[in-house]
């Protein structure tokens, strides 16, 4: 095929779906330089591998890692030389990013141009186009024009060409080839699509390592690498006459590209803090532009004299050359000590450089001390805040297998009991088991498969459990077992009063019960644990709790045969009030005076109180009475001045006329009803002054006494 060319962008696409499909079989795997004789899983998604072998003399061996795992090599790569010889350089691909490479091509790819914009880019080249005749000539440009189609208008991409003939337009949608004629940007063109191939297709790179010495010597090369969480699943058999068994089995997946044949492999449990972090690719960092400083021509100056040194300048000649004299005797009777003791540029010996050293770095003397344990089939070790299980055999795994281990295959403490929890459900418990890790191997979590009698009994997940440690685990639902609860209401009784800067302070200690009734339809008895929920507020004073959490306290009950059994709750907590004893009215207060057993000085403080409340109130009340009356006088005044206003006139000056008569004696009797009611109001006005003052000055005693009053 002639790659001399550039079709549509369809034909781009497939010359790199070509050059991928033939690079792909370059990336097939190879085997390690070094076999791989040890690898340790990691409960945090990594895993060690170590690959160990034999050398001669001074050799560079040549390992390949997927591009994903450099950045966890050039992390944690251990590279040993165990026969003396010493470990030089770990050379590796500089990985410029692509964005980058492809820059540098005459034809930028990096954005994934069109058709257009790749003839955009190498304007003023020579091309041969077939559209569908063969046209030669010079890119001038890619215009976008607008031209008719029926009724309506469409935009095309045309391109121009300066032809021998002259400018010729070439709609882009008629060309089905184009060809370069200059062979250097052709190359650039197909150099550029390779480097895209290589890219997608080519997951491997290559690190060298360099190992220097004599002889043939044992090394190692040790790396962290992502790798899947290793998982445990446990069996656990329960008897009647005979303690409880657990085997135990993990599950380990080899997602590498090479197989495990005779691995030494180690599982460990933890968590220990793991991280990614790019040290592959280059770190470029950005840099701001910075644009130079652009001056205008300056015209030359000339600057006045200073006038003191003026004065200087007309010393006589002979007074300079005597000061010159002065300073050569000075420089030569002293300077020459200089000169000879080393302390000038020029005397003395010059001190020694350090010359610039490159070598190779020495290893560390022995093997490197991971407490390589090979023991039972699963041997128990902790490792720092770790804990591992040591394989006994050698392991073989294909890639991309997976395998189960026997890790665990003993006999374990379990006692059997019943657990109800109301959030799960509110009538009958489950059925558990009190499991105490009698062996010496770190249970990792995970789930458990019980079997009763020899029949299946349920499911089980039990959390991280170390040697001794004990955990309830349930897996059934208890039907023989019903459980009802009956909630008391709450009782409050008074534990103390205080009387401090006007406030009465009450403590109460405030009570609740809850009564769970248990009844047990089996024919043996059954060991009951209740689940409580804890409240910070409230304290289980009754009964003790056999077992506590962060979130619950556990009771226990035991359960007859055919019999109804009953455990009562009770909590407690204080409860703190504060009141203004303003605020509280006389019958609140005659409660707290009643109630509980109050001190001798908490009882006159509050007898006090409300000997001067009740005082108050009396005057409170006169008070409230005069307002009242005030307001009834008020208005009666209003209703005789409007009946006043009422009263009819006559136009008859005849004294005689019993008209006017009657009118002289009912405006007479009106204005006399009148003064009688501004004489009372205005006694009435008197007293409730005096009332309101006899009130202000009770009521700031009345503060001033409870601000004042302490009392205990």
């Amino acid at each position: 095929m002639n790659r001399s060319f550039l079709r549509t962008p369809l034909s781009v696409f497939m010359g790199v779906l070509v050059a991928y499909l033939a690079t792909a079989q370059e990336a097939a795997p190879t085997e390690p330089p070094l076999p791989l004789k040890r690898v340790v899983m990691f409960s945090s998604s990594v895993g060690f591998f170590e690959h160990r072998g034999e050398i001669e003399g001074n050799q560079q061996i040549e390992f390949a890692f997927k591009t994903a795992d450099i950045n966890d090599l050039l992390k944690s790569l251990v590279v040993q030389d165990r026969g003396g010889g010493l470990v030089g350089s770990v050379n590796y691909g500089s990985p410029q990013p692509i964005s980058r490479t492809l820059r540098t091509f005459a034809i930028d790819l990096t954005e994934t141009p069109t058709f257009a914009e790749i003839l955009q880019q190498v304007r003023g080249q020579r091309v041969q186009v077939e559209a569908p005749g063969r046209i030669a000539g010079v890119i001038v440009g890619v215009e976008v024009r607008r031209i008719s189609a029926g009724e309506k208008e469409k935009e095309v991409e045309v391109l121009n060409l300066r032809t021998a003939e002259g400018l010729r337009s070439v709609r882009l949608d008629e060309i089905v080839l184009t060809r370069f004629e200059d062979q250097t940007i052709d190359q650039q063109f197909q150099q550029a699509l390779d480097l895209l191939a290589t890219e997608h297709a080519t997951d491997q790179k290559r690190v060298k390592l360099d190992f220097r010495g004599e002889g043939k010597r044992p090394v190692a090369v040790g790396y962290i690498q992502e790798a899947p969480v290793w998982k445990t699943s446990y069996r656990l058999v329960l008897a009647e006459k005979e303690q409880p068994f657990l085997q135990g089995w993990a599950i380990v997946e080899n997602t590498t590209p090479h197989d495990w044949k005779d691995v030494q492999l180690t599982l460990v449990s933890g968590r220990p803090i793991s991280f990614l972090m790019d040290l592959y690719e280059p770190l470029f960092m950005a840099r701001p532009w910075v644009q130079p400083d652009r001056h205008a021509s300056l015209r030359p100056r000339v600057y006045d004299q200073d006038l003191a040194s003026r004065e200087r300048e007309l010393v006589k000649p002979a007074d300079a050359v005597s000061a010159r004299d002065r300073g050569r005797g000075g420089g030569f009777g002293g300077g020459m000590g200089g000169m000879g003791g080393g302390g000038g540029v020029f005397g003395g010996e010059r001190p020694q450089q350090r010359p610039f050293v490159t070598g190779v770095v020495p290893v560390v003397d022995g093997d490197m001390d991971l407490k390589r344990g090979v023991q039972a089939a699963a041997s128990a070790e902790d490792v720092g805040e770790l804990f591992r299980y040591v394989i006994k055999q050698p392991v073989t795994l294909g890639r991309n297998e997976s395998a189960m281990l026997p890790i665990v295959n003993d006999a374990v403490k379990g006692e059997k009991v019943s657990i109800y929890s109301p959030s799960v459900h509110a009538k009958h418990p489950l059925s558990g088991l009190r499991l105490t890790n009698t062996t010496p191997l770190h249970l990792l979590q995970g789930p458990i498969t019980l079997f009763d009698g020899g029949e299946y009994a349920g499911d089980a997940r039990i959390e991280d459990i170390p040697p001794g440690s004990t955990r309830l685990v349930s897996y059934a639902l208890d039907l023989e077992t019903e459980i009802a609860i009956e909630d008391k209401p709450a009782q409050k009784q008074l534990v103390s009063l205080a009387i401090r800067q006007g406030g009465l302070h009450v403590k109460h200690k405030e009570s609740r019960e809850s009564h769970y009734v248990v009844k047990s339809s089996s024919d043996h008895a059954k060991q009951v644990l209740i689940e409580r929920s804890v409240n910070p507020e409230w304290k289980l004073t009754q009964p003790a709790a056999a077992e506590k959490t962060r979130a619950v306290h556990r009771l226990a009950i035991k359960a007859e045969p055919g019999k109804t059994a009953t455990v009562v709750a009770l909590e407690v907590r204080d409860v703190n009030e504060e009141f203004a004893l303003l605020s509280l009215d006389l019958s609140q207060l005659a409660v707290y005076l009643k109630a509980g057993q109050p001190s001798v000085p908490i009882k006159k403080a509050l007898e006090e109180a409300i000997s001067r409340r009740t005082a108050l109130a009396a005057i409170q009340g006169r008070r409230v009475e005069f307002d009242r009356r005030l307001a009834d006088l008020a208005a009666e005044q209003q209703r005789v001045r409007d009946n006043l206003k009422a009263v009819p006139t006559t136009q008859s000056n005849d004294p005689a006329d019993p008209n006017q008569k009657a009118s002289r004696d009912l405006t007479k009797r009106y204005l006399d009803k009148l003064s009688s009611l501004e004489n009372e109001l205005e006694t009435l006005r008197q007293q409730l002054t005096d009332l309101r003052r006899d009130e202000q000055k009770a009521n700031e005693q009345l503060e001033k006494f409870l601000g004042d009053l302490v009392a205990e």
